[in-house]
């Protein structure tokens, strides 16, 4: 399992906050990199979750390394997004679209 985050530069909420993480079935983030290379609904996702006008997009500078409890992360970061309650709900639906949750 890996987890994936998504980091509020404007909150001043710790990272480690659970409300911006989902758990992803990934074994590490070599698995999760083949995946979002191979996958073009990535691509197509990223790209509008990266450039949309919407209240939910704005993501950037990708991050991954390891919690201080030794899992493995992969995530984004962004002052820009203004609802981040549904940008993560965009995001886990679009793992659970590909069975990608860590049940």
């Amino acid at each position: 399992m890996i987890r994936f985050k998504l980091f509020d530069e404007t909150s001043g909420i710790d990272y480690d906050e659970q409300k911006y993480i989902i758990n992803l079935n990934f074994a590490d983030s070599d698995e999760f990199n083949e995946f979002a290379a191979q996958e073009s609904d990535f691509d197509n996702f990223m790209e509008k979750m990266e450039s949309g006008d919407k209240p939910w997009c704005g993501v950037h500078d990708f991050d991954g390394s390891t919690d201080d409890d030794g899992i493995e992360y992969v995530g984004f970061s962004s002052y820009e997004i203004q609802d981040f309650d549904t940008a993560l709900q965009k995001w886990y639906n679009f793992f659970d679209k590909h069975k990608k949750i860590q049940k």
